[in-house]
């Protein structure tokens, strides 16, 4: 338990390493007419897709870029899939834009195989070196910076927070897309199989890129040993999560979950960035893509733009699903939760 804090903790003080840098000088100029493409592997009408979008929107009118005005928007959905974001990352690029905007790793891929040119900010990319997305988090040296949302460690950590909430779990499942994984799924994989040795669990790799396979794969942990549930982040996951909490309740499987989006389809905990502030709040991702889409119209140069991560983290736990497992939480993980749901 001792380790895996631990590691986190290394996690979190690198990266703030990275963001104690010094805030690069960039003349101040008057704003000129800019476009500003997205490419987006969610719906248009997903909450939290509606939500940051209008976020960045507002913040940015407030630095000057006002739509329609000196700024004018482009947000392309693939809806994750292959030849529709192949596609249209061909039609983003080929438009010229000032400026790109992606989600994770595939939606980041897709524009880089297009152009090393025009400036891309990717929000949710894991892992964007080995991707070859950069160089390195401090000086990314092409035409791509952004946000990674998550480390390594966090494996262990989702791991250490399901076996406080169901000790029982002897076999902890791992859901995640071997399309879109990073380093094929390992990336998570090997920090979850060093903790699950100590704790006396196996970890069992449940690649899934078909949406019809969630059923069988989640049902594999029923019945004895127990088993529990990891569900890593990804695109694919965020779009098929009513069908993963409705497998994972089937089944009556205890689950951790990387997003809070799953909590208001039922799911029994999570523990990830914090995407949704208060309403008398700026959500950090959306102020940090701001921080940089402004410096990069205003001329900063991605290449000397550090890759960022977040520094507030959340812990969500329903009760009441909780409580349909048969599942007692520990008085010491309830005062450590950022928010719980009765």
């Amino acid at each position: 338990m001792r380790k895996t804090i631990a590691l986190h903790r290394r996690s979190v003080l690198a990266f703030a390493a990275i963001l104690a840098l010094p805030r690069l000088a960039v003349a101040q100029v008057a704003p000129e007419r800019r476009r500003v493409s997205f490419l987006l592997s969610t719906a248009y009408d997903e909450p939290m897709t509606v939500a940051r979008l209008a976020a960045m929107k507002a913040r940015l009118g407030e630095l000057g870029w006002v739509d329609g005005r000196v700024i004018e928007y482009e947000a392309l959905s693939c809806l994750n899939d292959p030849v529709q974001r192949k596609a249209m990352a061909k039609q983003i690029v080929a438009r010229t834009p000032d400026l790109i905007i992606t989600g994770g790793v595939l939606d980041a891929q897709a524009i880089l195989s297009e152009t090393q040119t025009i400036p891309l900010v990717f929000s949710t990319a894991a892992d964007p070196v080995s991707s070859g997305f950069v160089q390195s988090l401090v000086r990314p040296g092409g035409n791509a910076t952004g946000f990674t949302t998550s480390h390594p460690s966090m494996g262990s950590k989702w791991l250490e927070i399901l076996l406080e909430l169901a000790p029982r779990v002897k076999r902890v499942g791992v859901i995640f897309n071997p399309l879109s994984a990073p380093r094929n799924g390992d990336y998570y994989l090997d920090p979850l199989r060093e903790m699950a040795s100590s704790f006396g669990v196996d970890i069992i790799p449940l690649p899934i890129s078909d949406p019809g396979n969630i059923s069988a794969q989640i049902a594999r942990l029923g019945g004895a040993p127990a088993g529990g549930l990891v569900v890593t982040p990804d695109a694919f996951t965020v779009l098929n999560r009513k069908a993963i909490v409705s497998a994972v309740a089937a089944n009556a499987v205890p689950a951790v979950y990387s997003y809070h989006f799953f909590m208001t389809e039922g799911g029994l905990v999570s523990y990830g960035f914090k995407y949704e502030s208060a309403a008398s709040e700026r959500s950090e991702l959306v102020e940090a893509m701001v921080e940089y889409i402004d410096l990069i119209l205003r001329g900063a140069k991605p290449a000397e733009l550090p890759v960022r991560s977040p520094r507030t983290y959340q812990l969500i736990i329903n009760l009441k699903t909780a409580k349909s497992l048969n599942l007692t939480v520990p008085p010491v993980l309830l005062a450590r939760a950022d928010k719980i749901i009765e």
